[in-house]
């Protein structure tokens, strides 16, 4: 991702853990929706999920989180957490899951069972990369 001013807000590090767990809350359900085959649902929850856990990292880690009206530069913060081995990779993931995000939330297309899935697949392996790195 090109270098670009990204609006941030200070947060106390100790906050971390209440987004985390927003994060976690918003996974449980977006697993809860697509068994009830509530697909449109589960989408939201798993950029919402993706979302929160983004922030309890780059709270954890910089005690910053994206301030911006862009939810991609939410991306571009995770990558500048430099101390954490795959955090660029991490990054470029939250931004495919965020890129989808207008489509998702604001078009009349309803995605498919195998979409849906593999959507929510990603989301499932931020978070997991997330979880592993607020030691």
């Amino acid at each position: 991702m090109a270098a670009r001013r990204v609006e941030v807000q200070r947060v106390p590090r100790d906050e971390s853990a209440a987004r985390w767990r927003k994060a976690v809350e918003r996974l449980e359900s977006m697993n809860l929706l697509m068994e009830a085959g509530s697909l449109d649902a589960a989408l939201v929850e798993a950029i919402h999920a993706s979302i929160a856990a983004a922030d309890a990292f780059t709270i954890h880690h910089l005690g910053k989180q994206c301030a911006s009206e862009r939810h991609e530069d939410a991306a571009r913060l995770v990558e500048r957490v430099t101390t954490v081995q795959g955090s660029a990779e991490a990054a470029r993931h939250l931004a495919r899951l965020l890129d989808k995000k207008g489509t998702i939330e604001y078009s009349g297309r309803y995605p498919r069972p195998d979409e849906a899935e593999g959507f929510c697949e990603h989301a499932r392996r931020f978070v997991e990369f997330v979880r592993k790195n607020l030691k």
